[in-house]
């Protein structure tokens, strides 16, 4: 992930290692719910998230809005 307008903030996590058990997958057709999935959100961070320093904190809104969206887009289509 790299974000040039956020600090020229950059990270990477291997795919495989994104907490995948925790996702609700939403099917095609079906409405995405109202509210997020916090159990998702805090696995996000206590994840991937939890790796970076404290120096990455102006970038941590960001990737957690991006990991969340391609983790419940990608998991719909396994």
């Amino acid at each position: 992930m790299h974000f040039h307008d956020i600090q020229n903030f950059y990270a990477e996590w291997d795919i495989t290692s994104l907490p995948w058990d925790v996702v609700t997958p939403v099917k095609s057709g079906e409405l995405h719910p109202d509210v997020l999935d916090q159990a998702l959100v805090d696995a996000i961070y206590a994840g991937p998230l939890g790796t970076l320093g404290p120096e990455a904190k102006h970038a941590t809104s960001a990737c957690v809005s991006f990991l969340y969206m391609y983790m419940i887009m990608a998991e719909t289509r396994r």
